[in-house]
């Protein structure tokens, strides 16, 4: 069966957009510096100590303007699946802080569309699944990333908040999908591709003959030694 990967669609996708976006909007509105590099380095404090509070795993390393945003692109966060999703948190405790400094509508509706993010996600651990509250929140998330969108555009910006192909994609995904083939877990390329690493270790040789047929046998018969 062909199914929309929630790795690609939403991890590497719409979800590292919304966070560069939130990051970019945070460091103009809360980060005090006189530079963007400078602001950076804030934020980058500030994301260390949301991993030390929330105990994360998967962490970025670094944080630079490059990450946020490459020059002439639209604001896309650089980092792998397991990161991004480890920072959708952060996207919410930024998002509040704002709203809480400037208690706008434009502030408003970033913070909602973070939560809408994070029940999105958070649908896929409920047992048993869910596919209305997961379609709903995934509804709502679009809904505020336009609103998001359309004001970026009437302020003559046509990089901030672009809503992306893989938007709709997403839409696919967590409205129609979950209805016809279930959790998106179900359809989250990120095992089939950690599997693949593994099986590339497994196969790694210092030296030796190197053929289909050795290499294939090497797999074969270390897989065979782990599983004992």
């Amino acid at each position: 069966m062909i199914a929309i990967d929630t790795l690609h669609a939403c991890d590497l996708g719409v979800s590292q957009d919304f966070l560069a976006n939130v990051m970019i909007e945070y460091m103009d509105t809360m980060c005090d510096g006189a530079n963007k590099a400078t602001r950076v380095l804030q934020l980058w404090a500030r994301l260390k100590d949301h991993y030390h509070r929330y105990g994360t795993e998967n962490r970025i390393q670094k944080l630079t303007a490059e990450m946020i945003q490459s020059k002439s692109k639209a604001p896309k966060l650089k980092a792998k699946g397991a990161e991004t999703r480890a920072l959708i948190t952060f996207a919410l405790e930024m998002t509040r802080a704002m709203y809480q400094h400037l208690a706008t509508t434009f502030t408003n509706t970033m913070y909602r569309c973070a939560a809408s993010l994070i029940n999105f996600y958070m649908s896929f651990e409920v047992t048993p699944f869910d596919p209305d509250f997961t379609s709903q929140s995934c509804y709502d998330f679009s809904i505020l990333l336009e609103a998001l969108s359309r004001r970026a555009e009437r302020r003559g910006d046509d990089r901030r908040w672009r809503v992306k192909p893989k938007a709709h994609l997403m839409q696919e995904l967590g409205e129609y999908q979950v209805y016809t083939m279930g959790n998106p877990r179900n359809s989250w390329n990120y095992k089939d591709e950690d599997f693949v690493g593994w099986i590339a270790k497994l196969a790694k040789t210092e030296g030796g003959p190197r053929s289909a047929v050795t290499a294939a046998l090497k797999i074969l018969n270390r897989y065979r030694v782990i599983r004992q």
